[in-house]
């Protein structure tokens, strides 16, 4: 009964969205085969919803959020190789946040995930031109007072090149936008 309750309440204020957010983070836990209890599938849908709530984002973008929720989850349960599954999917649908935790993972031979100083390079050089394309939307005046440039990830990118010949870095790019 409480998942039920759990799955309904959301769903008066998303209305057919929030059928859509449950249904696509459904498919994302079976598409990956990935273990429904890094996170819960009655909780997916409460915490989209509550991001949708919150942030008067769309569905596509609270989705992107709860999937990279699910993978922080995950990564504090110690569990590093299926926060590197939902982080993956969130950085596919171009959430610069966790594009930015693959590319540190990877870089850092974190949680038994091996080194691979090209996929940290491809994904950090990804969140820069998401990040710089964000930015050169905005008027003059909103860049200038404030508005978040790419240089976090450009820097990072730029120290993991240093580990890496001029070859590796160009196959990194190929796959790079």
């Amino acid at each position: 009964m409480n998942r039920l309750l759990a799955l309904a309440a959301p769903s008066l204020f998303l209305g057919l969205d929030a059928s859509h957010a449950q249904t696509s983070l459904h498919k994302q836990r079976v598409d990956e085969q990935i273990d429904e209890t890094s996170c819960a599938s009655a909780n997916w849908l409460s915490r989209t919803a509550q991001l949708a709530e919150s942030t008067q984002s769309d569905v596509r973008e609270a989705i992107s959020s709860a999937i990279e929720i699910c993978g922080d989850s995950a990564r504090l349960n110690g569990n590093y190789v299926i926060a590197m599954k939902w982080w993956r999917r969130a950085a596919d649908r171009g959430n610069t946040s966790t594009q930015m935790k693959l590319a540190y993972i990877y870089g850092e031979d974190r949680g038994g995930i091996p080194t691979d100083y090209a996929e940290a390079y491809k994904w950090y050089d990804i969140a820069a031109a998401i990040v710089g394309a964000k930015v050169d939307g905005l008027p003059v005046a909103a860049s200038r007072n404030g508005a978040k440039d790419n240089s976090d990830q450009l820097w990072y990118r730029d120290q993991v090149a240093k580990h890496m010949t001029s070859e590796q870095i160009a196959e990194a790019q190929e796959v790079s936008p």
